[in-house]
């Protein structure tokens, strides 16, 4: 299962993606009339195929027929379809170069989830009962987003009080549950304060406060991050271990000139930095592992070891490193 990052980027293009709206006071016979206001463009300017394609895309993600309405135009061709009942209910984004969708988003209800399928909140609710039995769980919010999923299939996102599941189509894909620090065992905050002084990119961080401390749930894969303003460590909550770290004050504008910097690094003094920085962060010798160099990523591997993964910047310095299996 994958982890669920960075999905509804595309989404937040018009900076409308969670645009709330204002309270309609009017009767239903003048709605029509405030949303003839609103817009400057309806689905009656679109030809019948766009039309088409847009109801259909809000019809699998609602699970029923969702009547449209609003029409602005975007930047790069891409138009913003929305439903009758308002922005704040979601949107379609339809790229007039290609022809097809480009995205698209729905906010529910768990009602209206429910109605669709039940399946989706029971699950839900099962595994979080194993990962935190004497946590009270209440959900309020979903959306269904549909075009960035490399399936083109639909992601679903159930919300609660510090609790969010995603499951891609049907499949449960992460479950992420943030914690207040008190919350959390003192022997993982203390490995998590161990790693930022071991790591190089976040010495110099030690005095900010934890910011977010969440545990994510990813197929087999279970830990637990430590957030801080431009720092993160990730320790795994079965082993205690450390499994990654990454420090934003390292990372790299990627632009055709930093690559070029990035290329002349030497193969031996990547080598020599990742030694020295994966020994300390995760207590492994990389000593007789295979290299592989892929624009800014280096992958140290070993028959029968952990695999590390680094990202280098243009001086060379590791600014993200994780370790599996």
């Amino acid at each position: 299962m994958k982890s669920y990052k960075t999905i509804v980027t595309a989404l937040t293009i018009s900076g409308m993606l969670v645009t709330s709206m204002p309270a309609w006071t009017v009767e239903a016979g003048l709605s029509v009339m405030a949303q003839e206001q609103r817009y400057k463009k309806t689905i009656a300017n679109l030809d019948a195929k766009t039309v088409g394609l847009a109801k259909n895309a809000m019809k699998k993600l609602a699970g029923k027929d969702v009547e449209l309405y609003g029409v602005e135009d975007g930047v790069d061709g891409l138009i913003f379809i929305y439903p009758k009942s308002g922005k704040a209910k979601g949107q379609v984004v339809f790229n007039q170069k290609t022809g097809k969708i480009y995205s698209a988003i729905l906010y529910l209800t768990v009602k209206e989830l429910d109605a669709m399928s039940p399946s989706y909140k029971n699950k839900a609710l099962a595994e979080l009962k194993k990962a935190e039995p004497k946590r009270a769980i209440a959900f309020h919010k979903v959306s269904r987003v549909m075009g960035n999923l490399p399936s083109n299939g639909v992601m679903t996102s159930i919300e609660g009080n510090d609790i969010n599941v995603t499951y891609e189509n049907d499949t449960l894909a992460s479950i992420t549950i943030q914690y207040d620090l008190k919350q959390v065992n003192p022997k993982m905050v203390k490995a998590a304060q161990q790693a930022m002084k071991n790591y190089s990119g976040t010495r110099n961080a030690m005095s900010q406060q934890w910011i977010r401390v969440y545990r994510s749930i990813n197929g087999k894969n279970d830990t637990l991050s430590f957030q801080r303003t431009t720092s993160m460590i990730e320790i795994d909550t079965n082993t205690g271990k450390v499994v990654h770290v990454s420090s934003l004050d390292l990372m790299p504008t990627i632009t055709p000139e930093t690559e070029k910097k990035c290329k002349k690094i030497s193969n031996k003094q990547i080598s020599m930095n990742a030694s020295v920085e994966v020994k300390q962060v995760f207590g492994i010798n990389i000593q007789g592992y295979s290299m592989k160099r892929d624009r800014d990523t280096v992958i140290f591997h070993k028959k029968g070891a952990p695999t590390v993964t680094g990202k280098i910047n243009m001086k060379g310095q590791f600014w993200s490193l994780s370790v599996t299996a």
